[in-house]
């Protein structure tokens, strides 16, 4: 496995010539074409499972994860509850 910038992926060696590149394995197991990415649906960069993903074109892929960013847990504190009305 490899960290690449804040996630973790599997990843294999696929030799070429006299170098070794490595391949990150959603893109074998997914069997992803040149100028698509694959997503993992269920937002696990380790879950490989075929089921798992799915090929995406870049435009694609980065507004669904601009939407993800959207997505902010606000968890009500004890100043927030304080400013609530009373019934």
């Amino acid at each position: 496995a490899v960290k690449s910038s804040y996630k973790w992926y599997a990843v294999r060696d696929k030799p070429w010539g006299d170098k070794v590149y490595s391949v990150k394995m959603h893109r074998v197991v997914a069997h992803t074409p040149k100028g698509m990415l694959p997503h993992h649906k269920n937002r696990n960069s380790l879950d490989n499972r075929e089921a798992n993903l799915e090929n995406m074109t870049d435009p694609d892929h980065r507004r669904l994860h601009a939407t993800d960013r959207l997505q902010v847990k606000i968890e009500p504190t004890p100043a927030i509850q304080r400013l609530k009305p009373s019934p």
